[in-house]
Parts: structure tokens; C-alpha cells; sequence
């Protein structure tokens, strides 16, 4: 995480987020064509799928009222895998390129004044990582 886990803002005022974060298994990433890890089973009637394979990160608002927060650019994708029919990222779902140097570079700009935690997550499918960063906002 580049630029420290606490900071202040004003409200309006655009907060840079820049993270790397690298795959430790860049090979389990799924060959397109469907749901990774050996596609679709039945267990106890319910429908199991594979979740997609690949790195992908995300900002999201861990604490405070997220309907404040915008990140620009916007988050392409839901933090998780949708299994629900019909959803862009349901399974078969591919995450999207890795930018350059594995840099994920956004900015957070806060509508409303007050404490927000924001937390990076970065997923490969299989394993998960995550760190904070805790922005006080003020009028």
C-alpha cells in the first residue's frame, strides 16, 4: 500500500489509493471457457461451482456509510463471485487484466463528513489478502 493506512480529506477532495499486490499461484488461473477447478458438480442436490481463477482487487468501504463513498475509477466488478443466475459475474466470470506493474491505482472522494475504513482486497480464487485504510473526513 503506497501512502500510509491513515489519512485525513476534506469532503470532495479526491484521496489517491495505489496498491500492488502479485498472485502466489499465477498458475491455477482458469483457460476461459467456464467455472476453474474441474467445473460443475452435484453435492446434496445443491449446485457447486467453480470459482474463477485469476488476481483481481478491489476497493470497498469496510466501515462507515459506503452510499458516500465513489471510487474513480468505479470498481468493474463485485467483490465476490455471484452465483445467481443471470449476473455478469456469475460463474464463468473472468476477472479483469492486471494493470502494469501490478499497480491498482484509485482515487476515493467522500460526500459526507465522518471516519471510513476502506479496505483493499486482493483475491486470486483461492486465497485472499487484504489491508486498511482509514480516512478521516472533514467538512
Amino acid at each position: 500500500m503506497e501512502g500510509g493506512n491513515e489519512r485525513t480529506a476534506k469532503v470532495g477532495q479526491s484521496v489517491p489509493l495505489i496498491a500492488v499486490a502479485t498472485d502466489p499461484n499465477p498458475d491455477l488461473r482458469s483457460t476461459g471457457g467456464g467455472p476453474a477447478g474441474g467445473g460443475p458438480g452435484v453435492l446434496g442436490g445443491d449446485f457447486v461451482r467453480g470459482q474463477a481463477r485469476g488476481l483481481r482487487f478491489a476497493w470497498f468501504v469496510y466501515r462507515g456509510p459506503a452510499k458516500a463513498v465513489k471510487f474513480d475509477p468505479p470498481i468493474p466488478f463485485k467483490i465476490w463471485e455471484d452465483q445467481r443466475g443471470g449476473s455478469p459475474w456469475a460463474p464463468g466470470w473472468q476477472p479483469p487484466p492486471i494493470p502494469p506493474g501490478n499497480r491498482w491505482t484509485h482515487t476515493a472522494i467522500f460526500d459526507e463528513p465522518g471516519t471510513y475504513v476502506l479496505r483493499a482486497l486482493a483475491h486470486n480464487g483461492s486465497k485472499f489478502t487484504y489491508d486498511h485504510v482509514t480516512v478521516v473526513v472533514t467538512p
